[in-house]
C-alpha cells in the first residue's frame, strides 16, 4: 500500500499547502490556504471504485473528497488529486 510521505504537499495553482504527520498513534493533516487552517486526522477510505480522502477536522467538522493518486515513487505518493463533492478539485505535489 502507498502512503503519503511525512511532509508537505503543495498546490501551484491556489498556494495551499497539506502536511501529513503522525501525532501519537494517529496520521494527521494540516491543510493550510490563504487566511485559513484545517487541522485534525485523516483516513483512506476504498468505497467500490472509489478511493475517499476522509478529513476529520476543527472539533468535529468531517469533509470527504475523492482522492485520485496522480505519482507515486518507492511506495510514497508523490502527487495526489482531491476532488470534493462540488467538483472543485486541488493537485498536490511533494515538496522537496
Amino acid at each position: 500500500m502507498l502512503l503519503f510521505a511525512n511532509g508537505y504537499y503543495h498546490n501551484a495553482v491556489s498556494g495551499d499547502v497539506i502536511r501529513f504527520f503522525r501525532n501519537g498513534d494517529e496520521d494527521w493533516m494540516e491543510w493550510k490556504g490563504r487566511g485559513w487552517q484545517k487541522l485534525g486526522t485523516w483516513l483512506v477510505i476504498q468505497h467500490q471504485e472509489k478511493t475517499f480522502l476522509e478529513f476529520k477536522y476543527n472539533y468535529a467538522r468531517e469533509e470527504r473528497y475523492l482522492f485520485i493518486m496522480l505519482a507515486s515513487q518507492s511506495d510514497e505518493i508523490m502527487a495526489f488529486r482531491l476532488e470534493d463533492s462540488g467538483n472543485r478539485r486541488w493537485d498536490f505535489r511533494k515538496s522537496e
